[in-house]
């Protein structure tokens, strides 16, 4: 597996490269919709339990759909799933900023999860492939830094 992924990609720095990105990323979600709780309560006339529910939503269809992204990791190329899962992320994403209401929020923060539950753990498979057993502490350290 590693050898086609590296021959997909390019070199092993490049896919960590990769791989480091899209932890970034994800961690960068999570951080930048609670730093903006009170514009989206002042644009949608929501409270704090509506804005907890975008969490909590994106939460559980991540939860639910990561068992998927194993079943399908073991039948189809973990490269293309995971960029399956990205697009939907960034385009559920993209159109939270653009969503004139919060049932249109929830839904997309719902469709995030969804594609956040085949990125996360498909990233953490290949970065496992990447390593041997004696780095593996120090590639998790720095894939989640």
């Amino acid at each position: 597996a590693y050898e086609m992924l590296r021959s997909l990609v390019g070199s092993e720095m490049c896919i960590r490269d990769r791989l480091n990105l899209t932890a970034l990323v994800e961690a960068a979600d999570l951080t930048v919709l609670p730093a903006v709780f009170s514009e989206l309560s002042d644009d949608f006339g929501v409270g704090p339990s509506e804005l907890g529910a975008l969490a909590l939503m994106r939460g559980l269809t991540q939860a639910a759909a990561s068992p998927f992204s194993g079943i399908l990791a073991s039948q189809f190329d973990r490269v293309k799933l995971i960029a399956c899962g990205c697009f939907f992320w960034a385009a559920a994403t993209a159109g939270i900023g653009a969503s004139p209401n919060f049932a249109i929020v929830m839904l997309l923060r719902t469709i995030n999860g969804v594609g956040l539950g085949f990125v996360l753990p498909l990233i953490q498979s290949l970065n496992s492939d990447l390593h041997p057993p004696k780095r593996l502490g120090k590639s998790f350290g720095c894939l989640y830094m």
